[in-house]
C-alpha cells in the first residue's frame, strides 16, 4: 500500500470564524468578563499543528467614562499565558488594549494575533475576556451616547486557522 504524502509544514488546513454581530453592555470593575458570543471552536487534525488566532473587538465607553478597555485571549475559558504581556508594576497583563476612548461616540478597536501550539486533537474553544479600568461600563459592537443617528453598530470577529506543524 502507498501511504499519503506528508502534509507540508505551514500549510493551512482549516479556517473557522465567528463574526459576532450582537451588542453587549458590560459593567466592569477591574475584573474580566468572557465575551461568550465570540467563543469559537476548532479541532486540530494533529497534536503538532498550530492555531493562528486573529481578530478584532469593537468597544466604546458608555457615557464617556475613559475606560481604557483591554482583552486577553482564552482557551477553554482559561487565559492563554503566552498570549499576554509581562507584568510591569501593577499594570494589567493583557493580549491587547485600546487607548483612553473617552467619548461615548468614539469606537475603539482592539486587534490581536497570536500563534498557539495546543498539542491537542480534542475540540478547543478559543475566546476573549474584556476588562476596563476602575468601575466602568463598556458598549461592545456599538457606539454609546444618546444620538443613535450619529452612532454605529459593527461586528467583532475571531478567526482560527489550523496550520500544519
Amino acid at each position: 500500500t502507498t501511504l499519503p504524502a506528508a502534509i507540508a509544514t505551514g500549510k493551512v488546513l482549516q479556517v473557522v470564524q465567528t463574526a459576532w454581530q450582537d451588542t453587549l453592555q458590560v459593567s466592569i470593575n477591574n475584573t474580566y468578563t468572557q465575551i461568550t458570543g465570540l467563543n469559537t471552536n476548532i479541532t486540530c487534525s494533529s497534536t503538532s499543528n498550530k492555531v493562528l488566532i486573529e481578530g478584532k473587538i469593537y468597544v466604546c465607553p458608555h457615557a464617556g467614562t475613559s475606560p481604557y478597555p483591554a482583552i486577553r485571549l482564552t482557551k477553554g475559558g482559561s487565559v492563554i499565558s503566552g498570549a499576554i504581556g509581562n507584568s510591569k508594576d501593577s499594570r494589567r497583563t493583557v493580549t491587547g488594549c485600546s487607548g483612553d476612548g473617552g467619548a461615548a461616540s468614539e469606537m475603539n478597536v482592539i486587534a490581536f494575533t497570536y500563534l498557539d501550539s495546543p498539542s491537542s486533537t480534542s475540540e478547543l474553544t478559543y475566546g476573549a475576556q474584556i476588562t476596563a479600568y476602575a468601575s466602568r461600563t463598556l458598549d461592545i459592537n456599538y457606539t454609546g451616547g444618546t444620538d443613535a443617528n450619529s452612532g454605529a453598530a459593527t461586528l467583532s470577529t475571531i478567526t482560527l486557522t489550523e496550520i500544519a506543524g
